[in-house]
């Protein structure tokens, strides 16, 4: 939903306002945002599954190339694997 897409989006802008504030702190602080991080995409994952697949949508009516569109697709698998990198 619209909703959904504004609050990635807006999750998205201050994930990278954190990443550069993280970058001055050290290893434990950095560490223990980023498990933070990776529970709260776990937890959301329903959300971020149903605007990734009409970003897929979109992008499949833009035209975009097989390829684009099976690097832009999120799966649960995907979706854990972003969570423990």
């Amino acid at each position: 939903s619209m909703s959904d897409q504004t609050s990635i989006s807006i999750l998205t802008c201050q994930a990278r306002r954190a990443a550069a504030i993280l970058r001055g702190e050290p290893a434990e602080t950095r560490a223990g945002a980023l498990h933070a991080a990776a529970e709260i995409l776990r937890r959301k994952q329903n959300s971020v599954l149903s605007a990734n697949e009409q970003d897929v949508a979109q992008a499949r009516r833009d035209g975009q190339t097989d390829a684009f569109l099976d690097r832009l697709q999120l799966n649960e698998k995907r979706i854990e694997a972003i969570a423990q990198s």
